[in-house]
């Protein structure tokens, strides 16, 4: 080959390198990093690109590299990424580079997480607390709230540390569930709606991104809302609602305008929109129940609802200590379950003012049982033939004397057959083996109306989305 051509094939090798090099280049030209308001668990990272590219951030608490978690931001030009699950009072590394074909500039930031809000002094005040397992949460996390106002949500790990929380001013936590991957659905009212009474829906994710919003007087939502909301298999959102009905008692000594305080479920759309509703009226007459005059003002008492296997709904009614399955399209009345129910069930498993009904991961019904009669809180689970009209004990678990919760409550089973108890007068949530034995303790703030397990890998999969 002649010098001349060689020099040629060189050159425009060059050339080439040169204009690939170029098309690769990109830089970062702005980015800084924010607390967002009411959590310090959580740092809000802006990164502006001078085009769109492939950023990656490590970060890892000071002097522990061992701890770095990396995020991946796909092909933008302006990035909004979430750093979750950090300690308070920890100073972290967080580090960001751009990630083409050549990583081309890296920045980094050394930041101080504040300290955890005043109403937090008195959280897990443990003085008389068992020895804990911290591997009890098999390496998860659990779900709690804070009632009072300021409301919060919190998340906490099986070393009982805070890992993320977020606090609502001039706002009751009611309840909350879980409604996606990484998105939750909550009950909010003010100090004027009681207890777990309330007002207002938001479902949100873990970055406080809300995804949905409604408050009553929007569309549909007109009634007082209580005990439960969730989302079901359709995305649409169930509640229980209650309102005062005018109802002819004259037949049992009461006035014929009388008001009774019944009980219903409402679906609706994001929006507001009703779907389908229902309320116990539509398959009870108040004159056949023993001592409507005396409980007219809070008739039954609905405190939970979820789906079965096959979608129709799970009412669970505190004055009667019953089960009620409702078809969740005709609003037919399909079976009660518990005392003077409709299945033959062994009288050690009659319940009483029960809570938090599900069915649970191996296909049972289960449920946390109050045990007001007798004074002692349990989880039951049970076997449902629906052919045989028969409910088989699966699990029976009391917890101790000392816990036992008059009202409120959950019992959840874990993958590894453990029990995630909420004994929310009893003031604990705890692990207990289906041998009756706690592994791990904690307690909550004060009237805390049920816990639920989240999985290890939360924190990763919520930053990543």
């Amino acid at each position: 080959m002649s010098i001349l051509k060689s020099f040629k094939i060189d050159v425009y090798f060059f050339i080439g390198i040169v204009f690939l090099f170029g098309l690769s280049c990109n830089r970062i030209e702005d980015s800084k990093i924010s607390f967002p308001p009411y959590n310090t668990s959580r740092i809000e990272l802006d990164v502006a690109l001078e085009k769109a590219g492939r950023i990656v951030v490590d970060f890892y608490e000071v002097g522990k590299p061992q701890t770095t978690q990396k995020i991946i931001s796909e092909k933008n030009v302006d990035h909004q990424i979430y750093l979750l699950g950090l300690k308070p009072e920890t100073k972290y590394n967080v580090d960001v580079s751009l990630k083409g074909q050549l990583i081309k500039k890296g920045k980094g930031y050394q930041v101080d997480t504040k300290s955890l809000p005043p109403w937090f002094d008195t959280f897990n005040d443990n003085s008389d607390q068992e020895s804990i397992d911290t591997n009890a949460l098999l390496g998860g996390y659990i779900f709690l709230t804070r009632k009072e106002d300021p409301g919060i949500f919190l998340i906490i790990d099986g070393n009982q540390d805070i890992c993320w929380y977020q606090q609502l001013m001039n706002k009751q936590v009611k309840l909350v569930n879980r409604c996606g991957e990484n998105s939750f659905i909550a009950i909010l009212g003010g100090k004027e709606t009681e207890t777990v009474y309330g007002d207002e829906i938001v479902e949100f994710n873990l970055n406080w991104k809300k995804v949905t919003y409604l408050k009553r007087g929007d569309k549909d939502f007109q009634s007082l809302i209580h005990h439960e909301v969730f989302k079901n298999t359709k995305g649409d959102i169930v509640t229980l609602t209650q309102e005062p009905k005018v109802v002819d008692l004259s037949s049992v000594g009461g006035l014929k305008n009388d008001t009774v305080v019944v009980d219903g479920i409402l679906v609706m759309d994001g929006l507001g929109n009703k779907i389908w509703s229902w309320t116990v009226l539509d398959v009870m007459n108040p004159i056949n129940s023993p001592n409507i005059l005396e409980e007219k003002v809070d008739w039954l008492h609905a405190n939970a609802l979820s789906l079965d296997n096959d979608d129709n709904y799970l009412l669970s009614l505190f004055k009667p200590s019953q089960i009620w399955k409702i078809n969740s399209q005709t609003g037919e009345l399909i079976w009660k379950l518990g005392r003077n129910g409709d299945f033959e069930m062994d009288t050690s498993m009659i319940f009483c003012n029960q809570h938090s009904v599900h069915i649970n991961k191996d296909g049972h019904l289960m449920i946390f049982d109050n045990g007001n009669e007798k004074g002692i809180s349990r989880a039951l689970s049970f076997a449902i033939d629906e052919d045989n009209m028969t409910a088989t004990k699966v699990i029976d678990v009391s917890l101790p004397v000392r816990y036992f919760s008059k009202r409120r409550g959950s019992a959840y089973l874990l993958d590894n057959n453990d029990i995630l108890f909420c004994s929310s007068e009893g003031g604990r949530v705890g692990v207990y083996g289906l041998d009756g034995n706690v592994k791990w303790h904690f307690k909550p703030f004060e009237n805390t109306y049920r816990s639920f397990y989240l999985e290890p890998d939360l924190f990763k999969r919520a930053m990543e989305q």
